[in-house]
């Protein structure tokens, strides 16, 4: 295919192949950019199910609108009948890669999953269900942003079932007790699959092991592993707890949602910044000379009056603007200003309300 061209897609590299498709690096030339062609193999062209469920892919992933999510750009097909995707092409690499080289480190392991989380929470409020997060689909760009690819495997709600009779649809290391059980699957199997992919990047070994699928699959069913802090001890109690719930067998027993997983998360991102003290300082300003006493005043009159201006922009100006980042699903951005907020007015409860509010008024 290298070299080729499906309709104005020129295509330059193979990028990936996996099941549902091959992925390659190509370039449109009528609008001069690189994107990235999913190409449904042609040994399976036949089958209309198959057919089905990549055209659902390109639909699922087509609906949704967040800076976690891969866009998809188009929908085509050639004369002789070849289905692709168009997708926004992701420079980086996989977070399978990521973790190869071994644990990652709990503030990033979070911000991670807390992205991870906020893609697939936008994507349940649409409807959509993943069933297939794993490291290999998910991108960490040359930025560090977390970018979830391969709707491949996804349900819209209401929806026709396509899966196969007796299948087990995702891979056997990530998939949920009721995945693997062939009960129906709703968005508390994404949570368990992200728990799975947390669990992991703490790790660096994934929670449930064996050498074939049928072992994993037992494992899953009928074994708990070790906390990530008993393998690994730079991993924060707290944050090794909030994974292990993600893994309850019981669906009921995990978070409710993605916005409450990210709810969990969110003070673990990392430590706040606060401002300096000067206590100690002043308790020595009575030794300094009237000078010194004088310079100490008048920076203690300007801190107050920055003080006074930081809290301002607090309320009025950084409030209302987290409030709108959170309305347009940007999490993120409006966490990374919360923190930002609270580090100026701590326990003020106009932010304190607002926390709750940031995943659960994304836009789509």
């Amino acid at each position: 295919m290298i070299g080729k061209s499906l309709s104005q897609y020129k295509i330059l590299e193979e990028l990936g192949r996996g099941g549902m498709g091959i992925v390659y690096k190509a370039e449109d030339t009528n609008l001069g950019r690189i994107v990235a062609l999913k190409v449904l193999p042609p040994q399976i062209v036949s089958s209309e199910e198959d057919q089905a469920r990549f055209r659902r892919e390109a639909q699922s992933a087509a609906a949704l609108n967040h800076p976690n999510i891969a866009t998809v750009h188009d929908l085509g097909q050639t004369d002789d009948g070849q289905t692709f995707i168009v997708m926004e092409y992701v420079r980086g690499e996989t977070l399978s890669q990521k973790i190869s080289l071994g644990p990652l480190s709990a503030e990033e392991a979070t911000r991670i999953a807390i992205e991870i989380a906020g893609g697939l929470g936008a994507a349940h409020n649409a409807g959509v269900v993943h069933r297939d997060v794993k490291p290999s689909n998910i991108i960490i760009t040359d930025e560090g942003r977390a970018k979830i690819l391969d709707f491949g495997l996804a349900k819209m709600a209401g929806s026709a079932v396509l899966t196969k009779t007796r299948s087990t649809i995702g891979t056997a290391a990530y998939m949920s007790p009721e995945q693997a059980r062939g009960d129906t699957v709703e968005k508390e199997s994404d949570i368990w699959s992200l728990g799975v992919v947390l669990y992991e990047m703490l790790t660096g070994r994934r929670p449930f092991g064996g050498e074939y699928e049928a072992a994993i699959a037992y494992s899953i069913l009928n074994t708990t592993p070790d906390a990530p802090s008993d393998i690994n001890p730079q991993v924060p109690e707290q944050l090794s707890k909030a994974t292990m719930r993600g893994l309850e067998k019981e669906p009921a027993r995990r978070y409710a949602s993605m916005e409450q997983f990210i709810q969990e998360l969110a003070p673990m991102h990392g430590p706040v910044a606060t401002p300096i003290a000067t206590t100690t300082w002043r308790r020595k300003q009575v030794l300094l000379p009237l000078v010194a006493i004088t310079v100490a005043i008048a920076a203690l009159l300007f801190y107050q009056n920055s003080q006074r201006q930081n809290v301002q922009w607090a309320r009025q100006t950084a409030l209302p603007e987290v409030e709108r980042l959170a309305g347009l699903g940007q999490f993120l951005e409006a966490f990374d200003l919360a923190v930002e907020v609270e580090a100026v007015i701590p326990n003020d409860s106009a932010l304190i309300q607002l926390w709750p509010s940031f995943s659960s008024q994304w836009s789509l």
